[in-house]
């Protein structure tokens, strides 16, 4: 059987230390503030300096991985003798995934003994990281690539993402919702919330006004969909709202006694679209997204 080597994108927001612990490969999307163009960098103060200049008004701008960084990427490691399988950014939110499914196509035409093989994740940020820890334990449990992406896809659908942003302005300029939607962010105290829907895209969900009730609708999801509130691990990310993060851990805690809540930043390319002060909770359900209510 090949050697396989796992491959994901940046958006997954996986410290360097994990990614290095589980022998997974990272590209880094960039996005550019005032013509300067900046790789996707997870260490906290760049995150942190990021979202400063968010509020300063800045506009950030994101692009896709090209087409010739995954032919580059992934042809070293057919040479080395091994299998690829990668997933990233969803298909319906960035180019990023289809360019990563024609570099397979033509380095598969090109090779025999060893090969490609790319997924959609339909999902971003803590969604795509519960598809690369599972990735990881198959590879060292021996399984193939195949039976890697084919659980994969199976898995991703049961992956639930509630997201509060303060300002839909910034999902607007990067065209993942509409200009109808966006002008709901400027009511005071309103908290839209987004949802990852069956074939990845963002949407808008619902609209909750203020913090205390959008905590209380977080809850009841998890109630409604998580398969157990108690054992399973609630992931909650944030764009440089850590105090929020904390209170709404409490809060699950507190509800449910969940004994392992996770609180994670959201990166820089993802934070592009959802801007500062956003929410998120992440958590796997027991039924597939063609279900959510």
């Amino acid at each position: 059987m090949s050697n396989i080597t796992i491959y994901t994108d940046s958006t997954a927001d996986i410290s360097p230390a994990w990614l290095e612990q589980n022998n997974v490969k990272c590209i880094k999307l960039t996005y550019i503030i005032d013509d300067t163009e900046y790789y996707d960098d997870p260490d906290p103060s760049a995150i942190k300096e990021f979202y400063d200049k968010m509020r300063e008004g800045k506009i950030a701008k994101t692009s896709a991985i090209s087409i010739q960084t995954f032919l580059e990427s992934f042809e070293e490691e057919l040479k080395s003798g091994n299998d690829v399988v990668y997933t990233g950014l969803s298909g319906k939110l960035s180019a990023t995934c289809n360019n990563a499914f024609m570099a397979m196509e033509q380095l598969n035409n090109k090779y025999s003994d060893n090969q490609v093989y790319v997924t959609d994740s339909i999902s971003t940020a803590c969604p795509l990281y519960h598809l690369i820890s599972k990735a990881v334990d198959m590879r060292d449990s021996g399984k193939s690539a195949q039976e890697i992406v084919d659980t994969i896809d199976e898995m991703k659908h049961k992956l639930f993402a509630y997201a509060s942003v303060d300002d839909l302005m910034h999902l607007k300029r990067g065209g993942r919702i509409s200009g109808a939607a966006a002008t709901v962010g400027s009511i005071l105290n309103i908290k839209p919330v987004l949802i990852l829907d069956p074939d990845g895209s963002l949407v808008l969900k619902d609209k909750i006004k203020g913090n205390k009730k959008l905590f209380k609708y977080f809850l009841s999801k998890i109630e409604e969909y998580s398969e157990d509130p108690v054992e399973q691990t609630v992931y909650i990310i944030h764009s440089d709202a850590l105090e929020l993060a904390e209170n709404l851990k409490d809060t699950i805690f507190k509800e449910f006694g969940t004994k392992n809540i996770v609180i994670s930043s959201v990166g820089s390319i993802v934070g592009s679209h959802l801007g500062p002060g956003s929410l998120i909770i992440s958590f796997p359900a027991k039924c597939t997204r063609d279900n959510i209510k």
